[in-house]
């Protein structure tokens, strides 16, 4: 089974050819990557989110695409931003002494 994790740039729930494919990959029904470990005609997945930086993990609307021989079916899902707490320090020189009149609170 091919997997593709496509950006649903126009939020209509279906893939189309103009819409990038962020990530794809294959497994195969009782394969290390079938979660369920069993050659069963069924393929579970679990993706990680390891990279949290990559590009598919930036909020947005998306679909996985899944298709085999036979069959393409279409997912839609959703990665949303989380809220945190975000701060910034450090100072701002001439490249010899500190600028006049920046402190951390100014605006």
């Amino acid at each position: 089974m091919f997997f593709e994790q496509i950006i649903d740039l126009n939020n209509n729930g279906s893939a189309e050819a103009t819409e990038p494919v962020v990530r794809a990959f294959r497994v195969t029904d009782g394969s290390f990557y079938d979660t369920d470990g069993v050659a069963n005609g069924q393929v579970t997945v679990q993706l990680n989110s390891h990279d949290l930086l990559g590009r598919d993990h930036a909020p947005g609307n998306y679909l996985m695409k899944a298709t085999t021989s036979a069959d393409k079916t279409v997912y839609p899902f959703a990665v949303t931003a989380v809220s945190q707490a975000q701060t910034l320090s450090g100072s701002l020189t001439d490249g010899i002494s500190q600028l006049p009149g920046l402190s951390p609170t100014s605006r």
